[in-house]
């Protein structure tokens, strides 16, 4: 089992497979050699290396075109979905590497993985890039931690890859994630759920963004597609998904001062209410009944740490801004939007002090500004009200919020330690 200090070190060298599953005592290394890991593959046997090889380029370095069956591109990853069978080597690699990972000592695992979901990053047309390399080691070493806690599906595999460029160089190196299967992305979750699972939803967010909180993880970048549900057993289920390093961080730092879980709350809530807020409405034609119970949440907190003098290092450098703090818009020749002087398409890691809190408050207006939806962003842009207030003034208009629920949801937060 190893650390998340470790795991950080770990993960910027090419000979290591990781795996992390909530119950399953932490997070797991293997290193592997040539010449020496051996495993039983088949009806003989193979060393790691070969098997990682296989993962690598079976997945690796995929391009948007030509489509595929079950593959989905983005803009970085690649996402597939596997039936495991029995008569192809990738496969049997991946029972394998799986079953390497969980020997009998630590719990074992059955080797009858029906079917695995995997997410590669795509091949890089910018050339070299030592960036996205400790950006890929970041974004591991927080997935990892998130899937042992149960966050983010399971960790079955984590497999390095070199990413290469479109002639074969290599680029950087990234990881192949192997993850388990029967998760949906929540914004088909929400198009296919039945109505009476809808409180039942509204309330797991609630409380799956307090536990990614009291992670004190910061996701600029919360939405319906970075979310994944299930039923399971009659109980719904959410988790998060994607947490790369130029939207997702923790949000302290050794040399940063504390920024508190009711912040991290409040940002991450506000961020997936403003991505969905007309999705919902759309596809449910009632957003109070799925976001209501996170606004009022959001409201709540925000009032309880003003009250008590809580707000902490992050959202007390927001508490100062007036309008629309993120500047002017610039609209750029292709048609998309900037803000002046604000950039957050970097890793969040390189910055610490007082820079690392003047770089979360850029990304939290410039991912406001990209995604843009009324009333969230327009109204005050222009005025001096302290745009905070604002926000959560417009939530109580939006979803209809009672001043006696916000009390008495104050009230029981104030108290809280």
């Amino acid at each position: 089992m190893q650390n998340i200090e470790r795991v950080e070190t770990l993960a910027k060298q090419d000979n290591y497979v990781f795996s992390a599953i909530t119950g399953k005592g932490g997070i797991y290394a293997m290193k592997y050699l040539t010449t020496v890991t051996i495993l039983p593959f088949k009806d003989s046997k193979e060393t790691v290396t070969e098997l990682v090889k296989m993962i690598q380029d079976e997945f690796g370095n995929h391009t948007r075109d030509p489509p595929q069956r079950n593959k989905k591109c983005g803009t970085f990853n690649c996402v597939f979905k596997r039936a495991l069978r029995d008569d192809n080597d990738v496969d049997m690699a991946i029972r394998a590497l799986y079953v390497a990972m969980f020997p009998v000592e630590r719990g074992g695992v059955s080797p009858f993985l029906p079917m695995v979901a995997v997410r590669a990053p795509q091949q890089n047309n910018e050339g070299f890039s030592d960036e996205r390399t400790a950006a890929a080691a970041d974004e591991l070493k927080l997935t990892l931690r998130l899937a042992e806690r149960g966050l983010t599906p399971a960790v079955l595999l984590a497999v390095p890859v070199p990413v290469h460029d479109r002639y074969g160089t290599d680029s950087f190196s990234g990881f192949i994630y192997i993850t388990e299967a029967g998760w949906v992305d929540l914004k088909e979750f929400i198009y296919t759920t039945q109505p009476r699972v809808l409180t039942e939803l509204s309330n797991e967010l609630v409380q799956a963004f307090r536990s990614l909180s009291n992670e004190n993880v910061l996701l600029f970048d919360g939405k319906p597609l970075n979310m994944v549900a299930r039923d399971r057993n009659g109980y719904t289920e959410v988790r998060f998904i994607d947490f790369g390093s130029d939207f997702s961080v923790s949000a302290t730092k050794p040399d940063t001062d504390v920024t508190s879980s009711d912040c991290v709350f409040v940002i991450n809530s506000l961020h997936f209410i403003n991505t969905s807020i007309d999705f919902a409405r759309n596809a449910l034609g009632r957003s109070r009944g799925l976001l209501g119970s996170l606004a009022l949440e959001v409201v709540a907190t925000w009032r309880a740490s003003k009250r008590t003098g809580r707000l902490s290092a992050f959202c007390n450098l927001l508490d100062q801004d007036r309008g629309f703090a993120g500047g002017a818009i610039v609209y750029r020749e292709n048609g998309e939007r900037r803000i002046e002087g604000m950039n957050v398409y970097e890793n969040l890691n390189d910055a610490s002090g007082q820079m690392f809190l003047s770089r979360l408050r850029e990304a939290f207006y410039v991912m406001l500004m990209h995604y843009e939806f009324e009333p969230l962003v327009w109204a005050e842009r222009q005025s001096t009200e302290f745009y905070m207030e604002a926000i959560t003034g417009r939530l109580i208009t939006l979803f209809g919020i009672q001043e006696a629920d916000i009390e008495a949801a104050v009230m029981l937060r104030a108290g809280r330690p």
